[in-house]
């Protein structure tokens, strides 16, 4: 039935078993392969003389250079300015103590008043959308609205 060259099944399953075995192992290798290869303590301790001029250059690029400072002459600036039609002018003085304080303290002022603006907005919508008169106000909400009781004044003794 078989013919002589052909393999059996017993044959295929050995063939089929060995070939997994090996891709079980290839694929552990592969992975070890490639965590060495992200690792970079690897580099360094298998090219510490390159790595190190690596780092320098790195270091190099990143440190900002000196700024340098050159001293002009008075004359240079003038004619500099002259030539170019340009005014040179000194720079604002500044703002008093008195002017600072004020200004911060309208700051804060207006940052207080906007949040408490917006809370109140917050909870007009709320209320709004809830339905209204469905909210009970909490003795503890600044915003609560006081209502006159259900049966005040002219509505009593009227059924």
């Amino acid at each position: 039935m078989d013919a002589p060259n052909s393999p059996t099944a017993e044959a295929i399953r050995l063939e089929m078993r060995r070939i997994r075995r090996d891709l079980r192992a290839n694929v552990k290798e592969v992975v070890a392969n490639a965590s060495q290869l992200f690792d970079w303590k690897s580099y360094v301790r298998s090219f510490p003389w390159t790595s190190l001029a690596i780092a320098g250059l790195v270091g190099y690029l990143l440190v900002p250079r000196r700024t340098k400072i050159i001293a002009y002459n008075k004359q240079a600036v003038e004619d500099f300015l002259k030539d170019r039609n340009l005014v040179a002018a000194p720079p604002p003085p500044p703002p008093s103590m008195g002017a600072t304080i004020t200004r911060s303290l309208l700051q804060m002022a207006a940052t207080t008043a906007l949040r408490f603006g917006t809370a109140y907005l917050t909870k007009l919508s709320s209320d709004f959308l809830a339905g209204g008169a469905a909210a009970q106000p909490s003795a503890h909400d600044p915003f609560a609205r006081v209502r006159p009781p259900a049966n005040s004044g002219s509505n009593r003794g009227v059924r």
